[in-house]
């Protein structure tokens, strides 16, 4: 019989945080952009504002104070609001593989090991 063991686990945290404070400051001018933009339509019924948004309301909901993300570029600009990755080759390591290149290692440190000790590697994302 062959003895399977987790002697491991490793943890990938992207580099830049986002407050709620910063994130519903770009989200409250994107609403006030879109409404701007749409008064009419407002005005008349046809469509409904965005509303604005608050740290408490964010807090209220989710819990959530600050989020880790793997830039911020993007995700605070009102005209985008979400990241700007840069797009990689197709011969280059993917996003994803070298976050979980950054995590195995941290697995391979905790256990410890050494990347020929390990038969297999469970991951999640």
């Amino acid at each position: 019989m062959t003895r399977t063991a987790i002697s491991g686990t490793g943890l990938f945290v992207p580099p830049d945080t986002i407050s709620n404070e910063e994130l519903v400051d770009s989200f409250n001018e994107f609403a006030r952009e879109h409404n701007a933009a749409h008064a009419r339509e407002i005005a008349t019924g046809k469509i409904s504002p965005i509303l604005k948004s608050s740290d408490e309301f964010i807090v209220k909901a989710s819990g959530i104070r600050r989020r880790h993300v793997m830039t911020k570029a993007g995700m605070l600009d009102p005209a985008v609001m979400c990241p700007r990755i840069p797009e990689r080759p197709n011969d280059a390591l993917s996003l994803m593989a070298e976050i979980a290149v950054a995590a195995s290692r941290g697995a391979l440190a905790a256990a410890p090991r050494t990347p020929g000790d390990i038969d297999g590697v469970i991951v999640a994302a």
